[in-house]
């Protein structure tokens, strides 16, 4: 456990995963401390799993097409992606007359190239925005009351806060106003708005949810949806903000073994390293193991960091270049670049596709994938069946082993398999349809 494993989104991809080899290699080690977590959107997984039982809450971009109007909160998809097709859908959306909203402390580009209109609000008061949205909506009779009756729990207690029964401070637009820089005028609207002009759908960002409490900047959005009925419905959102969809999820390569490892939280990892279990945390660092990583660049708190790197007796890293972390490191371990092998992979959000990664050039002298670095290691050390297969004979298993995947060799030829949906996919469709049959995974089923 003395071995801190760090690793991040180098690759998704269903064989060489910068997460799944080294996992698979320490759990056959022995045990390590590794995080739990992620930067990127904890506070929209924490909050999907309390609202909704699943962290699954988005939609086909397609559904764009049906929707009367589109709010993106924090949302700057032409820059920031979100799926290669979500601006070809939302420029689509646009060109049949549906109304988009920007909410931003800036006008980004996705707002100026989609002529939405602009709120402007402070960063990070994202959430006392909605809750005056909420009042709107709430004191104005907008709310789509049979939704909540049906498919919701709690309601009521939302409704206390935001019309100030339990501290005495109605959430007003005015009183947002002094938060966000929002007009009232303007808030009041928006609520209008998202209460009818249906079907809409309010597309929350991560960027506000990474922030303290962030989680309920996400809540808020969810509620909301709940609110005017907008969730599970073509064209609507469940605002959940994960945005990630399971279309045919490609079976992973190297199964990981059962391992309890000690977690830490992804930002926590520098106070665990400088602390140890002197500060409360499960273990001493004294190897820290980087795959698929720039801590240093990706984590806060780039001093604590620096410092961190002082204390493991070594340091080893797998990467493409010298990026900062690398630059603490004792051992780099130069690895191949994704054109230099073949692979599967598909969209971790948006599109239901799945592509075939062709091979583009042999590598170099030198640089070797993660997968061969830890299966020669794993040789070295006596660690047995850590890898039993080739790499040809792994992804004709992952094509084979996968729910209406081509085989390899037609994979290959086609280069992309389109999943066929021939209407959006949509989250929670299933449970508003037939809430009956169909319950959310939540303790009261709404």
């Amino acid at each position: 456990e003395s071995i801190y494993f760090m690793t991040g989104s180098g690759s998704f991809s269903a064989l060489h995963n910068t997460g799944n080899v080294p996992h698979r290699f320490f759990s056959l080690f022995g045990q390590c401390t590794t995080k739990w977590g992620n930067a990127s959107m904890e506070g929209a997984v924490k909050s999907s799993i309390a609202t909704f039982g699943h962290y699954f809450t988005g939609s086909s971009r397609d559904n764009f097409l049906q929707s009367k109007l589109i709010i993106l909160w924090g949302w700057n998809p032409v820059d920031t992606r979100f799926g290669s097709d979500t601006a070809r859908y939302l420029a689509e959306a646009k060109e049949k007359g549906t109304k988009i909203i920007s909410v931003d402390p800036r006008q980004n580009r996705s707002a100026k190239i989609l002529d939405a209109e602009w709120i402007q609000i402070k960063p990070g008061t994202d959430t006392a925005l909605m809750a005056a949205m909420a009042f709107v909506m709430i004191t104005e009779n907008l709310l789509d009351q049979a939704f909540l009756d049906h498919y919701t729990s709690g309601f009521e207690s939302y409704s206390d806060y935001v019309l100030g029964k339990d501290d005495g401070i109605p959430k007003t637009p005015a009183w947002a106003q002094e938060i966000c820089g929002t007009p009232v005028d303007t808030t009041t609207e928006l609520a209008r708005d998202y209460a009818s002009i249906k079907p809409g759908a309010l597309m929350p960002g991560w960027a506000p949810g990474r922030s303290a409490h962030g989680e309920q900047f996400h809540r808020a959005a969810a509620v909301m949806a709940a609110m005017t009925g907008n969730m599970g419905i073509e064209g609507g959102y469940a605002a959940g903000g994960t945005d990630v969809i399971p279309f045919g999820l490609i079976n992973a390569g190297l199964p990981n073994p059962q391992q309890k490892h000690h977690r830490v939280h992804v930002s926590k990892v520098y106070d665990a390293i400088l602390k140890g279990t002197s500060g409360g945390y499960p273990s001493d660092c004294k190897l820290l193991y980087v795959t698929g990583s720039n801590m240093l660049n990706q984590n806060l708190n780039l001093n604590k960091g620096v410092k961190a790197m002082a204390i493991p007796e070594l340091i080893v890293a797998h990467d493409l270049f010298m990026t900062t972390t690398t630059q603490y490191a004792d051992l780099i371990l130069p690895v191949t670049h994704f054109m230099e092998r073949e692979d599967l992979i598909q969209p971790y959000v948006g599109g239901a596709y799945r592509i075939h990664m062709d091979k583009v050039v042999d590598a170099p002298d030198g640089p070797r994938s993660d997968l061969s670095i830890f299966t020669d290691l794993a040789s070295r050390l006596g660690i047995e069946d850590y890898n039993e297969k080739s790499e040809e004979e792994w992804l004709k298993y992952i094509c084979e082993t996968t729910p209406d995947m081509p085989d390899l060799e037609s994979l290959r030829q086609q280069k992309i398999q389109k999943i066929d949906t021939p209407q959006p996919w949509l989250a929670f469709k299933e449970q508003i349809e037939d809430a009956d049959n169909n319950p959310f995974p939540t303790p009261s089923g709404k």
